[in-house]
């Protein structure tokens, strides 16, 4: 509707701006944008809808998880793999999982490859693996999205001639006005700015199309893993282990200090009056012995 408007818009100012046969001119030469504005696609693109069902664009994506001895070893074979298949790696990281003698390393990539190629840079890295965890290929048609932005670009090129036509006639005019100037070249700004847009979704969907998209993820094997990674651990025996060492240490620890602190006052505190009860009586017994003696003795 915008579009619509600007050109009657348009098309009013040429022919207010001169005779009536100049602006008889005019809207002859401005039917076929006001035709596009109505209908929103030539005549001629219905023609061209056989040529584009038989040109399918699809778009084709895999993803795949491989078992492999080495993450990153496997990581640079996949990249030299890509350039044999003339694609190349958008994207690579590598990663660790796990703690301490359970720590092992993973990689992904993702890989851009020729999509006629697709099946056999998979079968070659499927060959290389030790063992395929997961695949995923999928497709998508996106044929009628690419015509229909083709389409567009035709009419609003189009659009756009007919716009440089109407300010090449605005320019000639001895009594053309800087706004007449100024709202064409609005126009073709904008009509410029929608065809830079198509353009560029049209380049990302021949990119998209022309090279297929394939995440590869290396996991490492059972070669290159611990020998048990669930359950039985040699680090984690070891660990608990010492955990239990400090935990005796410190019972003894606390068992003497107790001692110390706890039980050696409290032995001396009852320990001294009765020692000194039983000395004491052991002592009368002596003393009584001994007089007993002595008496004896004199007699």
């Amino acid at each position: 509707m915008k579009r619509g408007s600007a050109i009657a818009g348009l098309v009013l100012l040429l022919a207010g701006c001169g005779s009536s046969t100049t602006g008889t001119e005019a809207l002859n030469k401005a039917a076929p944008a006001r035709e596009f504005a109505a209908t929103g696609a030539p005549a001629f693109d219905e023609a061209m809808t056989d040529q584009a069902v038989t040109d399918r664009k699809i778009i084709k994506n895999a993803s795949i998880d491989l078992e492999v001895a080495d993450p990153e070893q496997a990581a640079r074979s996949v990249a030299r793999l890509a350039e044999q298949f003339g694609g190349f790696v958008s994207n690579e990281s590598l990663y660790r999982d796990g703690d301490g003698v359970d720590e092992v390393t993973f990689a992904r990539l993702q890989v851009r490859i020729p999509a006629d190629r697709l099946t056999q840079f998979v079968d070659a890295l499927k060959a290389d693996a030790i063992d395929v965890r997961s695949l995923d290929m999928t497709s998508q048609d996106i044929s009628e999205q690419y015509s229909d932005i083709e389409a567009q670009l035709r009419n609003l090129r189009a659009y756009e001639n007919e716009l440089r036509l109407l300010l090449t006639e605005v320019r000639d005019r001895p009594e053309a006005k800087t706004d007449d100037l100024l709202s064409v070249f609005e126009n073709i700004r904008q009509v410029r700015g929608e065809i830079e847009q198509l353009e560029g979704r049209q380049r990302l969907f021949d990119s998209q199309v022309s090279l297929a998209t394939v995440d590869v993820t290396l996991t490492p094997s059972e070669a290159v893993a611990p020998l048990a990674r669930e359950g039985w651990s040699a680090g984690s025996i070891l660990r608990q282990a010492v955990r239990g060492l400090i935990v005796a240490l410190q019972w003894i620890a606390s068992a003497a200090i107790w001692l110390v602190a706890f039980f050696l006052p409290v032995l001396v505190v009852i320990l001294v009056p009765i020692g000194l009860v039983i000395w004491l009586v052991m002592w009368i017994v002596r003393r009584r012995k001994r007089s007993a003696t002595d008496g004896g003795d004199g007699a």
